[in-house]
């Protein structure tokens, strides 16, 4: 399967689910919490001029482009649906703060077109379902401009609590889905190819190209 095919297969599963993922999103405590915390440290540096990877239902884009400081917040998602809802939101605020465009995070040069932020951020885990993960890395580098910073984060792979829970509940193949080649997300009755990458293997596809 080509980069292509990949993301029209991750964009088809969110598809199915995009209507009601904000409704979801904001009943998941949890996630709210981590949510908040990761916007926390992105203020902490000050951005001004943002990309967000994955956007979903603009949740983020929308948060950022509320505080004052911000000037404008761009987005990437491969997922038509969120594009079309991120793009009605954008439409209401009648700020141009929100430019919701619609792609992966390896075509975030291409789809910029030139621009340049100080700041990406990848908050759920949308660089675990990229084709190119070193790709992705050279492109985000790419549209940042000098002292520029990336806040990401990753499904992680070794997650003690999910093996552990899962070995005492008698789900062995459950405990070690992240461990494999293609884990198939969190949902039990869904399966969406993605890969929980290692530590190691996040720094060598962003090492080269940010510091």
């Amino acid at each position: 399967m080509n980069g292509e095919e990949y993301h029209d297969e991750v964009a088809a599963y969110y598809d199915a689910e995009a209507d009601d993922f904000e409704a979801r999103a904001g009943q998941n405590h949890v996630l709210e919490q981590l949510r908040q915390a990761f916007r926390n440290v992105t203020m902490a540096y000050r951005p001004q001029r943002m990309l967000e990877v994955g956007y979903g239902p603009g949740l983020d884009m929308e948060w950022f482009a509320d505080q004052p400081d911000i000037k404008t917040v761009h987005g990437l998602d491969v997922t038509p649906s969120f594009h079309r809802i991120v793009a009605g939101k954008s439409a209401a605020r009648e700020d141009g703060k929100i430019h919701a465009l619609l792609g992966s995070a390896e075509d975030a040069e291409q789809k910029m077109e030139g621009k340049e932020v100080d700041t990406v951020i990848v908050f759920f885990g949308a660089l675990n379902t990229t084709a190119d993960l070193a790709m992705a890395a050279e492109s985000i580098a790419n549209v940042l401009q000098p002292g520029g910073r990336a806040v990401l984060t990753f499904v992680n792979r070794w997650y003690a609590f999910d093996i552990l829970w899962n070995v005492m509940t008698l789900r062995p193949k459950r405990a070690f889905a992240r461990l494999r080649p293609v884990w198939g997300g969190y949902s039990p009755t869904r399966h969406l190819p993605s890969v929980c990458h290692s530590s190691r293997s996040v720094r060598k596809a962003f090492a080269p190209h940010l510091t």
